[in-house]
């Protein structure tokens, strides 16, 4: 039996599939973003070279799409483009890589939604926490514009109490350590 036919996705990536289908969406009538099973991904590519023998009809084979990552989920994202002369089933675009879930070391770990999510939030937006850089921007200064207000504010208010007579001496208390004994 063929690999790409026995995998069956297992409950929690449908989970997570599941929500990322309802926060981000569709794009051009395909869900935006999906977890796959690296092994599972067949693809029909136009083979133009045969062992470094040119042919002179191209043939359409069907070969893995992720041969460099084996037994890995990989996070893919719908990418809509005119027409690819490679992928043969290509319509109008074609599901492509954002992330392999493996270790630094190569080891395959399992994805969790929030790690997801947040993939997907970087590559939706470019940063994470789903802001745009310019959304930050307009927070800080809009934090900066209440900042100065805020303090204007407050030297009004400093200027219309009257504190009494501002030259007199301000003497600060003096604190003794018991256990020394004080030299005069």
């Amino acid at each position: 039996m063929d690999k790409a036919r026995a995998y069956k996705e297992p409950h929690d990536i449908k989970v997570i599939n599941s929500k990322l289908k309802s926060k981000f969406g569709f794009c051009e009538g395909h869900i935006k973003f999906r977890i796959v099973w690296s092994d599972a991904e067949l693809e029909h590519r136009k083979i133009d070279f045969v062992n470094g023998i040119h042919l002179l009809f191209p043939e359409i084979r069907i070969v893995p799409k992720y041969p460099y990552s084996k037994e890995r989920f990989i996070l893919e994202r719908w990418t809509p483009f005119e027409h690819d002369t490679d992928i043969a089933t290509a319509e109008n675009g074609s599901y492509e890589p954002v992330w392999v879930w493996q270790t630094a070391k190569g080891e395959a770990i399992r994805p969790i939604y929030n790690a997801v999510y947040l993939v997907c939030n970087v590559a939706e937006h470019g940063n994470p926490g789903g802001r745009r850089a310019g959304d930050a921007k307009s927070e800080d200064e809009a934090a900066l514009v209440r900042e100065i207000e805020s303090f204007e504010q407050m030297l009004e208010e400093e200027q219309t109490h009257n504190y009494g007579n501002q030259s007199d001496a301000f003497v600060a208390p003096v604190f003794k350590d018991s256990t020394k004994r004080f030299q005069s």
